[in-house]
């Protein structure tokens, strides 16, 4: 009864691109490196077609009237019947990757190809190819078909059209459609059409127009990357969470109810819970409480976190769920989440508490519930760790010194915890922590620390009080003069102490607030910086871009590019070396890209493998050659890991913006996707690309 299938499996070469199952229980996987079909826990490999091998699995469709599997391939089509597995021959076909496949009434086969348009093979045999060249498509880059009601719906990644009564009918946004790359399609139980758009988020198609679903349609989730509709809602992917549908508005779930900080991949709605594959694990979404109740990662033995396409998701008839992820094939099933809920009672571990006096510094070990230490005690710090949620996301936590702060203060570092303090006067202190669920309703918990107590100095001790009292009752009137120059005297000295004690503690607030400053001046720029590479992160690029659009107020002939690179294959290298190994091949990229750019250009990590070049006063034409220049240094280069040599390649997008003629947010939005899209295309069209 396994519950995850890779390589140890018999698994072809990995990742998972889809996933598949036909009516007799048999389930289809897609790999990077052949097909596979499972069998009574039996798996069934088939990874050449004679003497070639078979890449790239993306696009599965089930005959089951002949009983056979048609799978689109790295070039071309196969067919298997049983366990034999042959080439369907087609010279054009043969040249092109298949991202779908669907069949008519009558027998006729329909594939999508990327670079080839569509094309029609009959049961005859004849082939028969729709091309934007004849007038028939937008655009011959293919990304979904959709067969229904004696109509093929074709989306592209420049347009949209459909085929009725042997005549083709093609929307671009020329002629009404709100956004030109369509990523997927889906109807409704009335036979509406829907798009997935990358812009104007949902879309229907009815009697010839375009009628944009989303009424609150926002930045956020203009971006569709899957899409699934059940019982009059739809259910979306977007670079933030999850989006659902309802009678035109859309709410958006993200880190608030429990999602990681990942894009939506792939997306499966049922009954109660909605199943989401994401950049970052898989996610069950419960529906009615609004909250993510589980997410499955590497960290509970899942293949991998990322996923690939949506079209790597499906049920079968026991309620199992399989999801094709980088690192292999998950099966997940209801009972994983139908289980008593535990009570919101975080442990909280304290591990050391550390503190300088007179210079010398002093730890305590943390199992002990109340603490002394001496009055002049500096840089007093607590370390703990709290114990309860996998998804750090859903977790906040707050700290409160009760004798010294009025109001809770959060803590923002999650993995290592600390609550300091540069200096208490005397008296006596609790340590509170305060930790919020955020994935329900905001619940929290309040745990006692520790209790502190700082000592008085001897000056401020009630017997040296007491003791000058009894001796001046003692004195008598005699000694009421000597007492009162001695008291003076003292007074005197006490008050030169004083002030050389407050100057003391003036000088040492002065080097705190300096030190403080120096403090928040390192915070505020590795707030900025990513902490592997050492490069700028995506915060500080958005920045610098805000900078470019100021400075273009005053230089109309301002132009800026972007190159957007991503390491090709950058998982194999994590699954084959090791992640220190692919920790350390982005700290060389990140040195290439240093060495390889101007001064004046700034580099950044987008995010995972990948970083974004902005070259400003830069035209199109020079940030192509800088991205073709970075292409062949990385791919000529050599990075010995461990003894082992490691070579690779990267793909680029490559998108100019003159920002003398734009100025808003939402044209930076659209330049930043724009290059995204390009950084997609030169992946999908074989890696190791620069496209502009």
């Amino acid at each position: 009864d396994k519950h995850y299938y890779s390589t140890n499996d018999g698994l072809p070469e990995l990742p998972v691109f889809s996933v598949f199952q036909n009516k007799d229980g048999i389930m289809w996987f897609g790999t990077n490196s052949g097909l596979a079909k499972l069998v009574n826990n039996e798996m069934i490999i088939f990874k050449k077609l004679k003497n070639e091998d078979i890449k790239s699995c993306i696009s599965l469709y089930w005959d089951k009237k002949e009983k056979k599997m048609w799978a689109g391939i790295n070039r071309g089509i196969a067919v298997i019947k049983g366990n034999k597995i042959l080439r369907f021959k087609n010279k054009y076909l043969d040249q092109y990757v298949i991202w779908a496949i669907v069949s008519d009434q009558n027998g006729n086969y329909y594939f999508a190809t990327e670079g080839g348009g569509v094309v029609k093979i009959s049961k005859e045999g004849e082939t028969t190819m729709f091309r934007r060249e004849n007038g028939c498509l937008p655009d011959n880059r293919i990304t979904d078909l959709l067969f229904l009601n004696n109509t093929l719906y074709v989306s592209t990644k420049s347009g949209f059209a459909f085929l009725r009564d042997e005549r083709w009918h093609k929307f671009t946004t020329e002629n009404g459609l709100p956004a030109s790359y369509i990523r997927c399609l889906t109807n409704d139980e009335k036979g509406n059409i829907y798009l997935a758009t990358y812009g104007a988020g949902i879309v229907m198609f009815k009697d010839n127009n375009f009628v944009q679903i989303i009424k609150n349609l926002k930045s956020e989730y203009s971006t569709i990357y899957a899409l699934a509709y059940k019982n009059g809602v739809f259910w979306a992917c977007c670079s933030y969470g999850l989006i659902k549908v309802r009678n035109g508005i859309a709410t958006l779930y993200d880190e608030r109810n429990g999602f990681p900080n990942y894009s939506g991949v792939a997306v499966l709605p049922l009954e109660n819970y909605v199943w989401v594959g994401t950049d970052g694990g898989a996610c069950i979404f419960d529906i009615k409480k609004e909250v993510v109740v589980e997410i499955f990662t590497k960290d509970e033995g899942l293949p991998g976190n990322e996923f690939t396409t949506h079209n790597a998701i499906c049920k079968d008839p026991e309620g199992n769920v399989w999801m094709g992820v980088f690192g292999g094939i998950a099966r997940l099933n209801q009972k994983t989440i139908e289980k008593e809920e535990k009570k919101f009672d975080p442990v909280v571990i304290l591990k050391k508490i550390t503190y300088y006096n007179h210079n010398q510094k002093w730890v305590i070990g943390g199992s002990i519930k109340k603490l002394t230490i001496p009055y002049g005690a500096k840089d007093i710090s607590f370390y703990f760790d709290v114990v309860w949620f996998k998804n750090e996301f859903s977790t906040a936590l707050f700290y409160k010194l009760e004798g010294e702060n009025r109001d809770w203060e959060r803590i923002d570092n999650l993995r290592n915890t600390k609550v300091h303090f540069n200096f208490l006067t005397y008296g006596d202190y609790k340590l509170l922590l305060k930790i919020v669920n955020l994935s329900e309703r905001n619940i929290a918990v309040k745990k006692e620390i520790i209790q502190l107590t700082v000592l008085k100095p001897w000056w401020a001790k009630k017997w040296v009080i007491f003791s000058l009292f009894v001796l001046f009752l003692l004195g008598g009137a005699v000694l009421t003069m000597i007492i009162t120059h001695l008291k003076t005297q003292h007074l005197i000295k006490e008050k030169a102490r004083l002030d050389k004690l407050v100057e003391e503690k003036t000088e040492q607030l002065r080097k705190a607030n300096l030190l403080l400053k120096e403090k928040n001046k390192m915070l505020a720029e590795l707030a900025e910086r990513d902490y592997l590479t050492n490069l700028y992160n995506r915060r500080h690029a958005m920045k610098v871009i805000k900078l470019y659009q100021k400075l273009a107020d005053r230089d109309k002939n301002f132009k800026i590019s972007f190159i957007l690179i991503d390491i090709d294959f950058f998982k194999v290298i994590n699954d084959t070396y090791g992640h220190d190994a692919g920790d350390y091949i982005l700290k060389q990229v990140a040195v290439l890209l240093k060495k390889n750019t101007r001064k004046s250009d700034i580099i950044a990590r987008w995010g995972g493998e990948e970083f974004l070049i902005i070259l400003p006063k830069t035209n199109l034409e020079q940030a192509r050659i800088v991205a073709e220049k970075l292409r062949k240094e990385v791919e000529a280069s050599e990075f010995f890991f461990n003894g082992k040599v490691i070579k690779f390649t990267i793909s680029a997008g490559v998108a100019c913006l003159d920002l003398g003629e734009a100025y808003s947010d939402e044209d930076i939005e659209k330049v930043l996707k724009k290059v995204d899209i390009k950084l997609y295309e030169a992946k999908q069209s074989g890696r190791n690309l620069i496209v502009c």
